[in-house]
């Protein structure tokens, strides 16, 4: 790991966060807005400017990188972008999809490094599914989990808990983990863009969580890294799950992950707007800036994002 790659409070960076374009085919109730507007093609950095940029942060010190969106796979450059970046001594090389495309791509993601797919999915019924996406795309994605199994692939399920939208279904999730031998991490609903209007009324904490799952099963804490994002647990059917509880117990204080967005900024944190273009700068120039910029990654909580999840790479 490169010294410059390591802030004052000793925090290192190892953990790169890549949002290929903001688009999404998804309409999520907690993420885009109704009159969502996206960047053009013009506006994103060409896939091998963005390659460059990852190649050098590889080079410094960086271990793992996830491709996300928007949603990612919506990218004309997705698997160019993970040809390119597939040689790299990664640790880790992962996506976070929605799964309704997936599918096309599945075969051939199987036979690289990337390994790891995290699929985002906040209800285990259809009707549901819709309400929450605004998108008929339920057997698609079940179809997508049980396919990236079958080929082996590290799989997890994200589900973001709103309360009374989909807070009913948390035991569900915990016999889906177990039946599908599946990890599945349950996600506060965080207060930025399109939530802040709902968000007292949505908001579960992990704690209220598990103490749901608590009544039907015993739960036992998993260590985990110290920049781990999740509090991770093994029930006594199996079952495997996590908690993300980025608004009731923020881990910014371990936090490891620096974010790339497709025109070639690097930013510090989820909550920080102000980032810098890397978009031809030399790897040489990088000792200067990068100090610069992980000095800006917050040890507590800001509590203000007015900037949509989608347009984030959250």
């Amino acid at each position: 790991m490169s010294d410059i790659l390591v802030d004052a409070h000793m925090r290192s960076m190892k953990k790169l966060r890549v949002s290929l374009l903001d688009a999404c085919n998804f309409r999520c109730i907690y993420c885009m807005p109704e009159n969502a507007s996206f960047s053009t093609k013009e506006s994103r950095i060409p896939y091998q400017g963005l390659v460059s940029i990852i190649e050098n942060f590889v080079k410094l010190g960086i271990s793992e990188i996830r491709l996300t969106g928007g949603e990612p796979t919506l990218s004309p450059d997705f698997m160019n972008i993970v040809r390119a970046i597939n040689h790299l001594p990664l640790e880790k090389l992962a996506v976070t999809t929605n799964g309704l495309t997936f599918k096309k791509f599945a075969s051939e993601l199987a036979n690289t490094n990337l390994k790891s797919v995290n699929f985002s999915l906040d209800t285990l019924q259809a009707k549901k599914f819709h309400n929450i996406t605004k998108v008929d795309g339920f057997n698609k994605v079940m179809e997508s989990i049980d396919l990236a199994l079958a080929y082996g692939f590290s799989v997890k399920i994200n589900a973001v808990i709103m309360k009374n939208v989909n807070s009913d279904e948390i035991l569900d999730f915990v016999e889906f983990s177990k039946k599908k031998n599946i990890e599945v991490r349950f996600l506060e609903t965080m207060n930025i863009g399109v939530v802040k209007p709902h968000f007292d009324r949505w908001f579960m904490s992990a704690d209220e969580m598990m103490a749901q799952i608590q009544t039907e099963h015993k739960m036992t804490l998993k260590p985990s890294p110290k920049d781990s994002t999740s509090e991770n647990f093994i029930l006594d059917n199996g079952a495997r799950i996590g908690f993300i509880a980025s608004e009731s117990k923020p881990f910014c204080s371990g936090c490891s992950r620096l974010r790339l967005d497709a025109k070639g900024e690097v930013h510090p944190c989820l909550f920080k707007n102000d980032g810098i273009s890397l978009v031809d700068i030399p790897l040489t120039d990088y000792q200067n800036l990068m100090p610069n910029l992980i000095a800006k990654k917050p040890m507590h909580r800001i509590k203000v994002q007015e900037t949509p999840m989608y347009q984030l790479g959250g």
